[in-house]
């Protein structure tokens, strides 16, 4: 038992020595970082009578970071925010935008692909979403909300550091209720959250390699 704890210390201690066994040129994934520019698109997250809030679609800027855990898996992690998003408010008669509510979003979770060389990748994990105001305008109150994040993208093979990389991203968010009290009038309106509502971002970027040639 302890010649057993003392290989995993040193292996943790050590993850050169453990990625030195799968060499650049057979790893699907590598120590990079892409930013990118994109679209964002967000589902109806609160509902109170006939009317329906949301956020309006916006242009997207983050960055996605990577590293290799094994020959086909890596580890992934993104953050973005979508600052022209804008409280979006629908009933039967209207449909309007009320404020300027900048979304942000940040998810950790793993890559593959199904050969090490596949330009073509998956990645599934988890994270969170917010916004600077609740999608509903009545309420004076932010929004943070757990999602599921699924995402495919595509890598075009790399001259030096550098190469190009597209992402569709899907998320499952499960959206909360505003409280009460953060309602602006002088009687708490009866908003519902939706049980999960979907949203997708489209990332164009440019993947910068931090390790060797693959």
């Amino acid at each position: 038992m302890r010649s057993l704890a003392l290989l995993v210390l040193t292996t943790l201690a050590s993850p050169p020595s453990v990625l030195a066994q799968f060499p650049d040129d057979r790893r699907a994934f590598e120590p990079a970082i892409t930013p990118w520019l994109g679209l964002a698109s967000y589902g109806v997250r609160l509902s109170s009578g006939g009317g329906k809030a949301s956020y309006s679609g916006s242009v997207t800027a983050g960055a996605r970071a990577e590293m290799p855990l094994t020959r086909r898996v890596g580890l992934m992690a993104s953050a973005s925010i979508s600052p022209l998003a804008e409280q979006k408010f629908e009933s039967v008669i209207t449909s309007q935008f009320v404020n300027r509510a900048p979304v942000y979003r940040a998810d950790v979770g793993f890559g593959w692909r199904f050969k090490p060389r596949a330009p073509v990748f998956f990645y599934g994990g988890g994270g969170i979403v917010g916004a600077t105001k609740t999608a509903y305008p009545d309420y004076d109150e932010s929004a943070l909300d757990p999602n599921v994040a699924f995402a495919i993208g595509f890598d075009r093979a790399r001259t030096g550091r550098l190469s190009f990389r597209a992402v569709y991203a899907s998320y499952l968010v499960f959206p909360s209720a505003p409280s009460p009290s953060s309602a602006t009038g002088n009687t708490a309106l009866d908003v519902q959250a939706k049980s999960a509502v979907y949203d997708w971002t489209l990332e164009l970027g440019g993947r910068y390699a931090l390790g060797g040639r693959r």
